[in-house]
């Protein structure tokens, strides 16, 4: 049995023409009448009521059709899965993503991911956004979500854009910055900053504090929580403090960069063909950003 033979037969029942599948094919009517002449032969029941305009499905092919679509699409699999070998890729993917995006996002794409790719083997580490610019050139992970800040200045990184997401600098209503009516550069620097901690020497300047006296956490959440219980001040995504703003549980500083925007992308490694065969794979990631917008 010809794979041929079955593309020829699943395409006509879609489209009920030959001329159509012809040119979809990019091959002769009178070829691929001969291929589902042949396979209906081969079968022993003909597939097809014949009219002058069109063939339609008769109840042997209707019973054969999804049969045939299995064959097709395990072959489909079978033969992308070995050109993924063959420019010496394997079925593995290593993901890093800060917590800029809430976890709930996080656990629909790897299970989409886990749906549609199951012989993927994916790895996936939730890391601080200041670690995944070095992870993605260490050859860590692949692939790195999170905030980007100035990474594509970096010719060892390649970053795709994919959102603008707001940044906040926030205190709890009890601290003393909650309480000027214009909060300064100098104000800020003499109270402690809660800031996102870091296993990297080499960090992005937007990642090092303003103050001189810190306190540190893996993640943004963390750094909300010690925000909120008033151990100092700090810079986090709208998408984390919003709640707690609405709840009164935390202030905008009035400062003029008291508010502003950065990018959420996509890091990988330049000229890494391992991760163009796995585009596929993230494209998802992608379109599910505007849904939380």
């Amino acid at each position: 049995m010809n794979l041929t033979k079955l593309r020829v037969f699943a395409l006509t029942a879609e489209h009920g023409s030959l001329t159509k599948v012809a040119n979809i094919m990019g091959k002769t009517r009178t070829s691929l009448s001969m291929a589902l002449s042949s396979l209906e032969d081969e079968l022993g029941v003909e597939l097809f009521e014949r009219t002058r305009n069109r063939l339609v499905l008769n109840d042997a092919g209707a019973a054969l059709l999804p049969d045939c679509r299995n064959i097709l699409n395990m072959a489909e699999s079978l033969y992308s899965k070995a050109e993924q070998f063959r420019q010496g890729d394997s079925d593995k993917i290593r993901i890093a993503y800060d917590d800029t995006l809430p976890s709930t996002f996080w656990r629909r794409q790897l299970v989409a991911l886990s749906d549609e790719f199951p012989h993927i083997s994916l790895t996936a580490i939730k890391s601080s956004s200041a670690d995944i610019p070095t992870l993605v050139k260490e050859n860590h992970v692949d692939l790195g979500y999170g905030l980007v800040f100035s990474s594509g200045d970096d010719p060892a990184i390649k970053v795709r854009a994919l959102h603008r997401i707001r940044m906040m600098a926030v205190c709890s209503p009890l601290h003393d910055l909650a309480k000027l009516s214009n909060v300064t550069s100098t104000d800020i620097t003499a109270y402690r900053q809660i800031v996102l901690s870091h296993l990297f020497d080499e960090i992005h300047q937007d990642f090092r504090p303003i103050s001189s006296s810190t306190m540190s956490f893996s993640n943004y959440q963390e750094v909300l929580e010690a925000v909120v219980d008033n151990l100092g001040w700090g810079i986090i995504p709208e998408s984390l403090v919003k709640q707690e703003l609405r709840k009164e549980h935390l202030v905008v500083l009035k400062h003029p960069n008291g508010m502003y925007y950065e990018s959420f992308g996509e890091m990988s490694r330049p000229n890494d063909h391992t991760v163009e065969t796995r585009q596929a794979l993230i494209d998802g990631i992608e379109e599910g950003i505007y849904d939380l917008f």
